[in-house]
């Protein structure tokens, strides 16, 4: 039985032989093409399916736990006379997945960059672990993990080469380092093919080595930029597994993504379009207010397109 937040409460895919087992309230919903590539594809085995075990540094520290691992006040960004990111304002709690929504050009990107100390805002602050953002705060930096987008590895290297690599770039001590990729191409099922160029992995694999290279050095908070962009239903569905596995062992997590339907597996999200902020709230908090606004709501989508036409209403009212 698999479950997830849906529209009218919680939607549950369930074998044929347990739907007897259904209350009669319940109302049965017509399956999705994901749902159809799911079932499938049900008789091989997810290469996700180990019980999530992540040692931590004993020197880990917890003197954020009670504070917000990430606050964002009034953060801006001009390009000129182009605003790439109207004024944002948000806090991200430890343990807590928090996603950026919207289409491409919406803003996602650039304030990642922000947060991560690759770009300078034009106005605002953002505090990330209680200390105001800044290149120059190595020691700040060095416990943020980032996947970017586009995976940045080296194709010609092979799996063990690039995680040596980005370790030592992240100063993990040798011992450490190789404790640390036992243990995560163990998590991720990636130790077959620890000798293989990554060049020659598919785009889920590589998926897989670059996360892993954003996990090497134990960050606290891990950016993840459009991770599930580009692979299938399935490859998705594990990632997305493995990233409500890690939020339990109290990893920070802040996602992007266009595929609105992600954000029910989000604790909160903020909806974004052409760097503007249309919405920020629990899914369940943003189907209920996008049912205040527009009386069909079926999809994700359309919790979208509602705060949406109420957002144009309101800039134009």
């Amino acid at each position: 039985v698999e479950g997830s937040l849906d529209l009218n409460g919680t939607r549950m895919i369930v074998h044929p032989e347990r739907i007897g087992n259904i209350p009669d309230t319940w109302e049965q919903l017509k399956p999705t093409l994901d749902d159809a590539m799911l079932a499938t594809y049900a008789h091989l085995q997810s290469p996700l399916k180990r019980e999530l075990t992540l040692s931590d540094r004993e020197d880990r520290s917890l003197q954020y736990h009670d504070l917000d691992l990430i606050r964002v006040e009034n953060l801006k960004k001009m390009y000129g006379n182009f605003c790439a990111v109207s004024p944002l304002n948000f806090t991200v709690k430890r343990g807590e997945i928090f996603g950026l929504l919207g289409p491409n050009g919406s803003g996602k990107s650039t304030t990642f960059k922000m947060l991560c100390g690759l770009e300078t805002p034009t106005s605002g602050n953002a505090y990330i672990l209680g200390k105001s953002i800044s290149p120059l705060d190595i020691n700040t930096r060095m416990k943020i993990g980032y996947m970017p987008q586009k995976f940045s590895l080296y194709r010609l290297l092979s799996v063990k080469e690039n995680l040596d690599f980005f370790g030592k770039m992240y100063n993990v001590s040798s011992k450490t380092l190789q404790h640390r990729i036992i243990e995560l191409t163990d998590l991720l099922d990636l130790k077959e093919h620890i000798n293989k160029p990554a060049g020659s992995l598919s785009l889920g694999l590589q998926q897989r080595l670059s996360f892993c290279c954003a996990l090497l050095h134990y960050p606290e908070i891990v950016f993840l930029d459009e991770p599930t962009s580009g692979v299938d239903p399935m490859t998705r569905k594990d990632f997305w597994k493995l990233l409500l596995g890690l939020a339990n062992h109290n990893i920070t997590m802040i996602v992007t993504t266009h595929f609105l339907d992600e954000a029910q597996y989000c604790d909160r999200a903020l909806m974004l379009l052409s760097g503007s902020p249309i919405a920020l709230g629990s899914p369940s908090d943003l189907i209920q207010q996008a049912k205040k606004f527009q009386n069909q709501v079926h999809s994700m989508e359309d919790v979208f397109l509602a705060h949406l036409n109420h957002y144009e209403k309101m800039e134009h009212a």
